[in-house]
């Protein structure tokens, strides 16, 4: 019967979970409380960089190194939770949890979550975990090691590994709302759009290039001879005239350079990306309708991230290679200050309406794949002076489903583009401001 019990006793302890505080003793050679812990704090965002850097030096020889899977009943993993006795059973061996992060150019990343990183060096043997304390807006990186300077030294390694690896380096992201008070990122696909699909006069495109994409080819030249890089740029103009695909543009003629995009609610975040910003360098701040938070101070309803905008673009360092790229449709009521000092607005460009050339060129690019009928369409590209781009593809598109409710095989001729401009120029005065168009200025 005693024998019997034994080998029962002994059965449910071989099954019971390894405490994290025996893996530990394993792997040290001796009681892990004799151990210096040392810890480096992250804002939130950078968790799954910290755990790339991690695991990129647990995988890189001649380290020897391995990660261990936490099943914990907590989500503090701290070292000393692990190594008090009162909380063996609520750190044990379990499997790796994986957390998959999908990136702007649809790249799958996968990253520990709930792990213990055990790191040999040759001289060293570490131990490292992450985790997030109740309530608060960071995450805590800590390690364990035998000497304290080492450990620091580690920490160090870690983050220059978190930098040159991050997940949101040359990438598009917006930044919003994260659980509790942390702030989350969204990652974006941007088309390309060549300069050839840009439909601006060549002088705008030339001087727009200039500004972005010319400091960043001459950087090292224009440091060495004492000038700063940080720039600004405002486009400005009529709704619909192209200043979002000018910017799509841009970010395809500087590719590689991580870009933080900041519209409506989310340019609360401002302090967020711009230190996001300066950390990935080359970098890009896109913050549309600008109006919205750089209105003139004097006005009433002026907004205080008006002065966030200006420290942080104050506060950059000469060489430091960010550009802020802002739009609005009413620059008559930003503050004046935002181009009072060199790395602010440095330039402002007019996306203007279209020229005939422009509409021109407009009308074949709406056009193109169409089955066409139309008698004049010079008469249409003359009739649409002072309408935006936008007006023109909504034209075209109106245009098509007139002639598809004819029939599939009826070509789009002159009566549907005029029944196109008639609908679009009885619109009400919203619509019109909308698409930027001019409606009496359509002629047909």
């Amino acid at each position: 019967m005693n024998e019997l019990l034994t080998k029962t006793v002994l059965a449910l302890l071989s099954n019971r979970p390894k405490p994290i505080f025996d893996v530990l003793k394993n792997y040290f050679g001796r009681n892990p409380r004799k151990h210096a812990i040392v810890q480096a704090q992250y804002d939130c965002s950078r968790q799954t960089c910290v755990n790339r850097a991690l695991s990129y030096i647990v995988n890189r020889r001649p380290r020897r190194g391995s990660i261990v899977g936490i099943a914990s009943t907590d989500d503090e993993l701290s070292f000393s939770d692990m190594i008090n006795p009162d909380y063996f059973d609520q750190h044990t061996v379990g499997p790796i949890q994986y957390k998959d992060v999908v990136l702007s150019d649809g790249t799958k990343l996968s990253c520990p979550e709930k792990a213990l990183y055990l790191i040999n060096d040759g001289t060293n043997k570490f131990a490292a975990c992450l985790h997030q304390p109740s309530y608060e807006d960071f995450i805590v990186l800590e390690v364990m090691t035998k000497d304290k300077r080492a450990a620091q030294n580690f920490l160090h390694r870690v983050a220059f590994e978190a930098d040159r690896q991050s997940i949101y380096k040359g990438q598009v992201v917006t930044l919003k709302e994260g659980k509790g008070r942390e702030v989350g990122f969204q990652f974006h696909h941007m088309p390309k759009i060549a300069r050839e699909q840009l439909i601006l006069q060549p002088e705008v495109i030339e001087e727009i290039e200039r500004h972005t994409a010319g400091f960043s080819k001459h950087k090292e030249l224009l440091v060495s001879r004492g000038r700063h890089l940080k720039r600004g740029l405002l486009l400005y103009g009529p709704p619909g005239t192209g200043k979002s695909l000018t910017i799509m543009h841009l970010l395809t003629a500087m590719p590689g350079r991580t870009t933080i995009l900041l519209t409506g609610n989310n340019v609360r975040h401002l302090e967020d990306a711009c230190e996001l910003a300066r950390g990935l360098q080359p970098s890009t701040v896109i913050i549309d309708d600008v109006d919205l938070v750089a209105q003139d101070r004097t006005a009433k309803n002026s907004n205080p991230l008006l002065f966030e905008l200006m420290n942080q673009m104050d506060g950059l360092a000469d060489d430091a290679d960010v550009l802020f790229l802002l739009t609005t449709n009413k620059p008559e009521i930003l503050e004046p200050a935002l181009s009072s000092r060199p790395g602010r607005i440095d330039l402002a460009v007019l996306i203007p309406l279209p020229d005939k050339e422009c509409r021109r060129r407009l009308f074949e690019l709406y056009s193109k794949g169409l089955p066409l009928a139309v008698a004049d369409m010079n008469k249409f590209i003359e009739g649409t002076e002072g309408v935006s781009a936008a007006y023109i593809r909504e034209l075209f598109r109106k245009a098509t489903l007139f002639a598809a409710e004819e029939g599939e095989e009826v070509s789009i001729n002159d009566l549907h583009i005029e029944a196109a401009a008639r609908l679009l120029s009885s619109t009400d005065q919203m619509t019109d401001k909308l698409l930027g168009g001019n409606m009496k200025a359509v002629e047909v």
